[in-house]
């Protein structure tokens, strides 16, 4: 339990945060935003009009503060202020000039934020966004509309083919995955893919992923040195790891046993890492 004068510092550190990102007019975002979702009870999301991205919906009482804080006040996704930018905008325009669609994969897509920030950067790229939790797909669906070539998709990224049971916290901040005889026994039952499934047949227009999936990371990369297929085309992976919660540590460790991200280009972004692969950086 945070004491008030720790509540007021929490307040005035966000303030600035807001100010820095918005000028002055973030002083009357910061304190709508307070009122809006920090001190109104929970309920139907509201809306928000963002400078430079336009209306956006979030719940009170919830992480979707947070998740816009990180995206649009902190920039955490912002590949441009991260100065990779054109590397990936290269790749894209490569795909492109090959008369394939730019594919961008959100998995975990949450209420659509990441979505939303990708797409003010590749306006014409089709957009595969995956989210498990079904309240969470209703408030993206208000965030995405209006956008064109986003394919919006109710499901679980898993290793296999199969069902999983998903138990949220209760800011639908972290999620516990089951599967299996437990895959029933409470909590909210969800079609589970692969990423092979997911993709089909469009893995070489892949070039950029965004994953946060509640420590699901470790059933996606593989076990081996061979790398995953629907790697092969080396997008750029802005990864979120959850050590802790499906596994005690190596949520990683998959993805960096392939050499190409191994050794390519890692920033540091929030609480995600964003991996530029060798072969994104060879073109510079």
């Amino acid at each position: 339990m945070t004491t008030k004068s720790e509540r007021i510092g929490i307040y005035l550190t966000r303030l600035g945060e807001y100010i820095r990102r918005f000028g002055l007019s973030g002083i009357t975002l910061a304190l709508e935003h307070q009122v809006k979702y920090v001190l109104a009870r929970s309920g139907a999301p509201r809306i928000t009009s963002i400078p430079g991205v336009g209306e956006i919906y979030l719940r009170p009482c919830s992480s979707d503060l947070a998740t816009f804080r990180e995206i649009f006040v902190n920039r955490d996704y912002d590949l441009d202020a991260h100065g990779i930018l054109d590397i990936i905008r290269r790749r894209h325009d490569e795909i492109h000039a090959s008369g394939r669609t730019p594919l961008i994969l959100d998995a975990g897509a949450n209420v659509g934020l990441a979505t939303r920030q990708f797409k003010q950067f590749f306006a014409e790229a089709d957009v595969i966004a995956v989210e498990p939790g079904a309240e969470s797909l209703s408030v993206a669906q208000l965030n995405v509309a209006g956008l064109t070539s986003v394919d919006l998709r109710r499901a679980a990224i898993w290793k296999d083919n199969t069902i999983v049971t998903l138990n949220d916290a209760p800011d639908q901040s972290t999620r516990n995955v089951r599967i299996g005889a437990e895959a029933h026994a409470g909590g909210e039952s969800v079609e589970a893919v692969t990423m092979d499934t997911l993709l089909g047949e469009r893995k070489d227009d892949l070039f950029l992923v965004k994953i946060d999936i509640e420590g699901a990371e470790t059933s996606i990369f593989g076990d081996t040195d061979t790398p995953c297929d629907w790697l092969r085309a080396r997008p750029a992976i802005i990864i979120e790891g959850h050590d802790g919660t499906q596994n005690e540590y190596g949520s990683l460790a998959g993805l960096l046993r392939h050499e190409s991200y191994r050794e390519g280009r890692i920033n540091g972004a929030g609480p995600a890492l964003i991996l530029i692969p060798r072969e994104l950086l060879s073109g510079q």
